[in-house]
């Protein structure tokens, strides 16, 4: 099958991207490395990634596997990666020569789109974080990162402890849908003020909390970013203010003013060059 796949388009093995659905992502992942100009692939299953990816665990995990498997065989290196969900047991509980091949991949490319990561509901699933981890820090020339999170209770994804994963970032979009530690995200977006200048933050919730008598709201937290980052674009959406304060909700006048003061402006850019 996958011999027939290469003769019926075999006028496109110079083009640079290729949609894979799980409909032939099998025979699919066996030509690639016949496509000697693919810089992007795409693995798409899902209509929407809020309609309960879990639903489609195996077949998930079936393709990735086999692409993953492909694109080690490929001579040539891929820079751009969107994988709709990544599920918990895509990372932890898979032996070393699998993953290896996982971060031989990632080692190569630039962009990486993940709308869904699951780690599970568990408040503090520890194996799972730290296998995350390891998977993320593997991507050491990304440039561009758009992850999403469908964990239940709280956002793994902007751990401090996560160290400064991607030292050439320069695109971040973050999808929360969830709540989120204001200081862990300061200072995991701070990380990376050398590189970063395009930041989305969409659905996110602050939890309660002050750290060294700093007691965050999102208008503190971005006079912080206007600071510390040399943003040029900033884009938000869906941000919730903490629970249980009796705080204004935050309203998309809000967002919009912190969209326009928060990237620095043609002169602060000037300056920091001296």
């Amino acid at each position: 099958m996958a011999e027939s796949l290469v003769r019926r388009h075999e006028e496109y093995l110079h083009q640079e991207d290729v949609l894979g659905t799980f409909y032939d992502v099998l025979s699919l992942s066996k030509a690639l490395p016949l496509f000697r100009s693919l810089r992007t692939v795409t693995v798409s299953r899902f209509d929407s990634v809020d309609d309960a990816p879990r639903a489609y665990e195996a077949t998930t995990e079936r393709a990735w596997w086999a692409i993953i498997k492909a694109l080690n065989k490929c001579e040539y290196p891929v820079e751009r990666l969107h994988v709709d969900a990544v599920y918990n047991g895509m990372l932890h509980g898979v032996s070393m020569s699998k993953m290896t091949q996982v971060y031989a991949v990632l080692s190569e490319l630039k962009e990486l789109s993940i709308p869904a990561i699951s780690l599970g509901n568990e408040v503090d699933n520890r194996p799972g974080h730290a296998a995350l981890k390891v998977f993320l820090g593997s991507g050491q020339n990304l440039e561009v990162v758009r992850l999403g999170n469908t964990n239940r209770f709280r956002m793994d994804l902007v751990d401090e402890g996560l160290g400064c994963v991607w030292p050439s970032l320069r695109v971040l979009d973050l999808a929360a849908n969830t709540a989120v530690e204001a200081g862990d995200l300061v200072a995991f977006l701070e990380l990376h003020s050398n590189t970063l200048r395009e930041l989305t933050l969409r659905r996110f919730v602050l939890l309660v909390r002050v750290d060294n008598g700093t007691h965050w709201v999102w208008e503190r937290i971005f006079e912080r970013l206007h600071k510390s980052l040399t943003l040029t674009k900033l884009t938000l959406s869906d941000l919730e203010a903490p629970h249980g304060l009796g705080l204004p909700a935050v309203t998309k006048a809000d967002m919009r003013e912190w969209e326009r003061t928060v990237p620095r402006s043609p002169d602060e850019m000037a300056v920091d060059w001296y």
